[in-house]
């Protein structure tokens, strides 16, 4: 008999920038550089030149820690035996914590930070999870989360 799953979501952090309009953008200030470059040119201002580059370099540079920054997720999954949450950060690296569904608690406190943390605890023991996201998705999360431990709590043998 296959397991239930009552919850299984990835979070992921929030990028409005895509790829393609990342080259845009770079193709875009690509073109304004070379642009004042063939001006600075002219007007005999080669010194400028390198600092040209550099900002291009620089923007590169940002958007490149930006996009690896973007490959951090969370993996919460609930089924019939264990609640199991994995985070990988930016450099790949992967930490997992299991817990008995039925002594979870999950909650969001409001005072920890702007919008709340969702923490998930149990005998004691914590983790918070989804600090990336906004605070309506955090709450939402959050709600979904008890829900699917409740319908779990309902589909049990006996309950």
């Amino acid at each position: 008999m296959a397991e239930a799953v009552y919850f299984d979501a990835v979070l992921h952090p929030s990028r409005s920038m895509t790829r393609r309009g990342l080259v845009i953008l770079i193709c875009l200030v690509i073109t304004a550089n070379m642009s004042l470059a063939l001006r600075a040119l002219s007007a005999g201002g080669w010194p400028i030149l390198p600092f040209l580059g550099l900002d291009v370099a620089a923007l590169a540079g940002a958007f490149w820690l930006n996009t690896r920054a973007a490959r951090m997720h969370e993996r919460i999954v609930l089924d019939d035996r264990a609640l199991t949450i994995t985070h990988v950060s930016p450099s790949g690296r992967s930490v997992g914590w299991t817990f008995e569904p039925a002594w979870v608690r999950v909650s969001v406190d409001e005072a920890a930070r702007e919008g709340g943390r969702v923490t998930v605890t149990t005998h004691g023991k914590g983790v918070a999870v989804a600090d990336f996201l906004t605070p309506r998705e955090r709450r939402d999360m959050a709600a979904a989360l008890n829900e699917a431990l409740r319908r779990r709590a309902r589909a049990l043998p006996g309950a």
